[in-house]
Formats: structure tokens, sequence, C-alpha cells
């Protein structure tokens, strides 16, 4: 049976002790075998248990979220500067529309562009509808 240590502590001791450190380093790379049967057993049940797996999941699929909406730029959307006017979106946004609606283009990218592109200019425009949508 292992004694197991919190990292606080492992952290404290291989501070203290850097000799010791280093020859458990040299075991290990001696001993390739001594990692998977201690350390793999430990670690897949980190990762593979059902509850752990959910709580990875939901980090991820939460970071991906607020990566995505933290990273959103409608000016790059639409490909205008930042001092673009009402008028300059207006105008871009309806061509970038023209081409890409789903009616005139059955393409899975014209969708992609024509969704963005409606998101960016009621970001940009309408905005209270573009808080609405993304709440």
């Amino acid at each position: 049976y292992y004694q197991v240590m919190t990292v606080p502590k492992a952290v404290t001791y291989f501070v203290r002790h850097p000799a010791t450190c280093l020859m458990g380093l040299k075991v290990l790379i001696s001993n390739p075998r001594l990692i998977t049967d201690v350390c793999t057993k430990r670690l897949t049940w980190l990762v593979f248990h059902p509850r752990i797996f959910v709580l990875w999941l939901w980090l991820f699929l939460l970071s991906a979220a607020a990566y995505s909406t933290l990273t959103f730029d409608p000016y790059a959307v639409l490909d205008l500067p930042r001092d673009a006017t009402t008028s300059q979106i207006k105008k871009r946004y309806r061509s970038i529309v023209r081409t890409n609606h789903p009616d005139h283009n059955d393409t899975e990218a014209a969708a992609a562009i024509f969704a963005a592109s409606k998101r960016a200019y009621q970001a940009l425009v309408d905005f209270e509808s573009f808080q609405e949508e993304e709440a």
C-alpha cells in the first residue's frame, strides 16, 4: 500500500530532499514498467471514472463555449474596420447575405458564413436582439 501525498506535501518534500527526487527519477527511467504498474492504474481511474469523466467533459465544453464567445469579433467576420459606420456595416452585411443565403447557395460553408454574418450584424447594429439570442 502506497502512502498518498497531497501536492503541497510532495512539493515541499522534494524541495527539501532533491537527492531523493533525483534518485526516484533514475529508478523510474531505469524501470519503465514501474510507471505502468503504479501510476497508470491511478491515472486511469482519475480520467475514466464516470463522475470524473463527466467533470472533464463539462470543463472542456464550458471552456470551448467561453473561448468561442470571448474571441468573437464581429468586425473581422464582416471584414470591416473598427471605425465603420452603420451604413457601411449594413452594406457589407447585405452583400455577404446576398451571396451566402441558403436559398441561393446550398453549401455548408455558405450556411456557416450566413449564420456568422447574421450574428456579427446583430452584435454591431441590433445589440439588444444579439444579447437575447446569446442568453
